[in-house]
């Protein structure tokens, strides 16, 4: 999915729910839904790649550049 999918579902939820602004964001564990857990950490930009996640906080420290950020990670 890219941002601009998920913005376009996010808004269209909370213009037919205005009150889904102010519910506890939740995330599943697996897409078979075993469990959830509420979104714990702001989204952030970073690299994606093969199953791992570096964030732009560490890019400095790994002498990695801002524009290498290929996604965004939201927990």
């Amino acid at each position: 999915m890219k941002l601009k999918e998920l913005l376009d579902r996010l808004n269209s939820i909370t213009k037919e729910n205005p009150q889904a602004l102010d519910m506890l964001v939740v995330a599943s564990t697996d897409e078979e839904g075993n469990s959830f857990s509420p979104l714990l950490y702001s989204p952030s930009l970073g690299v994606y790649d093969n199953g791992d996640f570096v964030s732009e906080k560490d890019f400095e420290i790994l002498g990695m550049k801002k524009s290498a950020s290929n996604a965004l990670c939201i927990n």
